[in-house]
C-alpha cells in the first residue's frame, strides 16, 4: 500500500498567447496539489504485468505481441525453470525472485548449508552464446562478487541438447572495469549513460567455467 498524490493538471500547466506572431506567457504554472489517497494500484499492475510475461496466453495470434518477444519472453522462463530444477536436485534451497522484483539484478536465490548465491539466468539458442546484460545485473554483480553468477543455457534445438555454464563472479572473471564501463558521458546538452551491453566470451575463458549438461531438466517436444 502506498500513498498517491493527485494534482490538478490545468494549475500546473503554463498558459501562452500568440500576439503579433509571437508566443507571450500570461499565467505561470503551478502546482496544486487536491488530494492523497491510499492505493495498491501500483501493486496490482506489476502483479498483473508479471503474470502476463509467463503466461501461455501469449501465443494467442489477438496478443498483439511480435512473434520475437514472444519466443524470448518463452526462452526466458524456459531457461529460469531449468535452472531452478537443477538447483533443487543439488539440494538448494531455492526462490525465484525475478516473478517478485525484476529489478533485484538476478533472478533467482539459493541457499545450500547456510551459504547463499545468487544466479541470473541468460537463455540462448545462439551457438556463440552471446548475452544481453543490464547496468542494473552489472551493478548487481559488482554488489555481491563471489556470491553472484551468471548461468548461461544454451538450448540446442537442433539435436534436443540443453548445455549449462556458470560464470562466477562476472566482474572478476570478465575482467570488468565497472566503474569505467559505466562511467556517465556528458555533453553541453545531455548526460548519457550506458545502460545495456552484449557479452560475448571469448572461447578460451570457457576452459575454468563450469558446464553442465541440462539436457533431462528441459521436456523438448517435437516440432
Amino acid at each position: 500500500m502506498s500513498n498517491k498524490l493527485i494534482y490538478s493538471l490545468e494549475d500546473y500547466l503554463p498558459l501562452y498567447i500568440i500576439e503579433n506572431g509571437e508566443s507571450k506567457l500570461i499565467k505561470n504554472g503551478f502546482i496544486n496539489q487536491i488530494a492523497t489517497i491510499e492505493t495498491n494500484l501500483e501493486e496490482k499492475i506489476i502483479d498483473t504485468l508479471k503474470n502476463e510475461i509467463i503466461s501461455d496466453t501469449n501465443d494467442s495470434e489477438d496478443s498483439g505481441c511480435p512473434d520475437w518477444v514472444n519466443e524470448k519472453i518463452k526462452l526466458g522462463a524456459f531457461g529460469e525453470n531449468i535452472i531452478l530444477k537443477f538447483l533443487n536436485m543439488l539440494g538448494c534451497k531455492v526462490k525465484q525472485i525475478s516473478i517478485e522484483n525484476s529489478s533485484a539484478g538476478f533472478d533467482i536465490e539459493a541457499e545450500i548449508f547456510g551459504k547463499k548465491a545468487y544466479y541470473e539466468v541468460k537463455t540462448t539458442t545462439n551457438s556463440d552464446l552471446k548475452f544481453h546484460i543490464t547496468y542494473n545485473e552489472l551493478s548487481v554483480s559488482n554488489k555481491y562478487q563471489d556470491i553472484y553468477n551468471i548461468f548461461i543455457v544454451y538450448v540446442d534445438r537442433t539435436v534436443k541438447k540443453i548445455d549449462g555454464y556458470i560464470i562466477n563472479n562476472p566482474i572478476k572473471m570478465l575482467n570488468i572495469n565497472f566503474e569505467a564501463l559505466t562511467e556517465i558521458y556528458e555533453t553541453a546538452t545531455a548526460e548519457i549513460m550506458p545502460s545495456s551491453f552484449i557479452i560475448k566470451i571469448k572461447e578460451k575463458s570457457f576452459n575454468g567455467v563450469d558446464f553442465f549438461d541440462l539436457t533431462k531438466f528441459g521436456n523438448f517436444t517435437s516440432d
